[in-house]
């Protein structure tokens, strides 16, 4: 499969090296694109096609949102806040985290039906639409407080 491209957003010098020799290593540098940290992701994600979100621990997970709010199709490691966004099967996919070949096979399979990963991503943004927005996270929150 040669019909893809990753971009890896943020930083962490020390990731970025390693993840940069991996791609050295295995002749895909020409697939992938390192941005660093950046103030504004929603003009990058808009033309990206799949969100993968592999932190162990998120807390919350609003990358995993911004992702969904962006229409992408998710896959995110199954733990912490992650596995309460995504709803395996239809929002998105969860794999069981340091599985590389599960996360390869979701990958995959959205990569040979692109209209299956669009739908994903539809029902990924209705789903963040619907219960992860600024406002309802603000009312929620206020709602802890004062009770």
């Amino acid at each position: 499969i040669t019909d893809f491209h990753i971009t890896f957003i943020g930083s962490g010098e020390a990731y970025e090296n390693r993840m940069k020799v991996f791609c050295q290593d295995n002749g895909i540098e020409n697939y992938v694109t390192f941005m660093g940290y950046q103030n504004n992701v929603y003009d990058i994600l808009d033309k990206m096609d799949v969100g993968v979100i592999c932190s162990k621990s998120e807390a919350f997970g609003r990358v995993t949102v911004e992702y969904m709010l962006s229409s992408l199709a998710v896959i995110g490691a199954d733990g912490a806040g992650t596995s309460e966004i995504i709803e395996h099967g239809k929002s998105g996919y969860l794999y069981n985290s340091g599985q590389a070949d599960e996360l390869a096979n979701y990958i995959k399979s959205w990569v040979q039906n692109r209209e299956e990963m669009r739908k994903f991503g539809i029902e990924a943004f209705t789903h963040a639409n619907e219960g992860f927005t600024l406002e309802k996270n603000t009312d929620a929150i206020y709602e802890i407080i004062v009770e």
